[in-house]
């Protein structure tokens, strides 16, 4: 009867833990990262009794989670390849959107220009047409600005979301390499506590949604992480310790981006490695933005090519060769971020030529009150003159005002970006060159039907 006393209440004992395990299962069934829970039960050992054993029931063996090592690798492949696609899609409509706009549309605008074009062609000394052609040409060349201008803005958003997704996959691995220091003190997974391994795999899903990892996890449940799908490539938590990534730009519209591996000390090329949220927006940047802004800039460079030399073939109402009736200027970026005072730079060209955006590096002299301008591909190095400082390198024409500081670094660069900087080229109607160089009329004797 003891026996049988005994059996019943540790099966007591342990349905009530079963039911406790259930209840806290169902509490925490909208807890992100919480896994289910099942209480291990274990046969308790039998005693003999005369010539047979009698077995004594059964007892808790412990709270075993409902843990898959493979299907939690397969989840975290699913969850990068999914969110792979979102910041590539939705950039993509985005994209797509800034073109289809009509109000923003280049083809609405090509075919006013044109028609005006035309138009003037019939009746070149009409005052109200060339207005309308001018006012036309304009528009053109405010159309190409703000299509450039939003893919200018699509450009810096997605390099500011590729180094805000860098940042937070930096912090889950440090918190990754902080939750192996405490796994690190039990030598078997079977003992350590069930929600330190629900926040490592959390964190590990955290850290598949922003790239593509694979996973490496020793007996005691402590994992490495590295980035693609084979964890000796680029090993970023090792145990308890966590190797950042970082990204880096090099010159090109856009920005072509690469992803590195302890980016300040000894850096790894990571390309090809990512995927998830991060490569999602570094495909959309290489395939869809970059040919999208190279091909608008074709486009105003062709355009502006081939009406400067159909209007120079052209005679203006005070009967000169067409001038050109686009421009486009290149673009001049300044970095003021090695500078401490308040200078302010003006960029102008001065002479035409492609030494226009040969990158150039100045530095404040303040013993002899100037700046010294180093053209970094060439060093080559010319010295500022007059106040405010006048600078004359490259075929440009560059101001500096401001007061400067000792030490102060400025960095100027150009590139030729025709959509961004397209423009009219001529603003007096009169300018226009509607009518043709040479004018042929038959005469009034003539009887044959020749043309010339």
């Amino acid at each position: 009867m003891t026996d049988l006393i005994s059996i019943g209440s540790s099966s007591i004992r342990n349905s009530q833990m079963a039911l406790s395990v259930v209840s806290n299962n169902i509490a925490n069934v909208n807890t992100e990262g919480y896994v289910r829970q099942d209480l291990a039960l274990q046969e308790g050992l039998p005693t003999k009794n005369g010539l047979f054993f009698l077995g004594s029931g059964a007892i808790a063996d412990g709270i075993r989670r409902a843990y898959d090592g493979q299907i939690e690798s397969s989840l975290r492949v699913s969850i990068s390849d999914l969110n792979a696609q979102t910041p590539l899609i939705e950039n993509t409509e985005r994209l797509i959107n800034v073109f289809g706009n009509k109000n923003a549309s280049l083809t609405s605008a090509l075919g006013g220009f044109f028609d005006s074009l035309r138009a003037l062609s019939v009746d070149a000394s009409s005052e109200v047409l060339r207005n309308q052609t001018i006012n036309d040409g304009q528009t053109l060349a405010a159309r190409f600005n703000g299509l450039a201008g939003q893919l200018d803005a699509l450009d810096l958003e997605t390099r500011q979301l590729a180094t805000d997704k860098i940042n937070a996959f930096n912090a889950l691995a440090e918190q990754l390499a902080s939750i192996n220091t405490n796994l690190a003190k039990a030598s078997d997974v079977a003992k350590q506590p069930a929600d330190l391994l629900d926040g490592r795999d959390q964190v590990l899903r955290d850290m598949a949604q922003i790239t593509r990892i694979s996973v490496s996890e020793l007996a005691n449940g402590t994992v490495s992480v590295g980035i693609g799908t084979n964890i000796t490539n680029a090993t970023v938590v090792d145990g308890q310790k966590s190797v950042p990534i970082g990204v880096s730009y090099l010159d090109g519209v856009p920005s072509k981006s690469v992803i590195q591996l302890d980016p300040y000390a000894e850096p790894t090329n990571l390309s090809g490695l990512i995927g998830g949220e991060l490569g999602g927006v570094l495909a959309f940047r290489d395939q869809m933005l970059g040919p999208a802004m190279t091909q608008l800039d074709d486009i105003a460079s062709t355009f502006i090519s081939e009406i400067n030399a159909a209007h120079a073939k052209g005679m203006d109402l005070t009967e000169k060769a067409g001038q050109p009736l686009f421009t486009s200027q290149p673009d001049f970026s300044v970095d003021y971020s090695m500078a401490k005072g308040n200078s302010t730079v003006s960029v102008a060209v001065s002479e035409k030529s492609s030494a226009n955006l040969r990158p150039l590096t100045m530095t404040y002299d303040q013993q002899n009150s100037r700046w010294v301008v180093e053209d970094t591909l060439s060093g080559a190095r010319t010295t500022s003159f007059g106040s405010p400082a006048q600078i004359a390198v490259n075929g440009l024409s560059i101001t500096i005002g401001g007061s400067a500081t000792v030490g102060d670094v400025i960095k100027v660069a150009g590139e030729l970006r025709p959509a961004r900087t397209i423009a009219m080229a001529i603003s007096d109607p009169k300018a226009l060159a509607a009518g043709d160089v040479f004018r042929v009329s038959q005469g009034v004797a003539n009887a044959g039907d020749a043309t010339a």
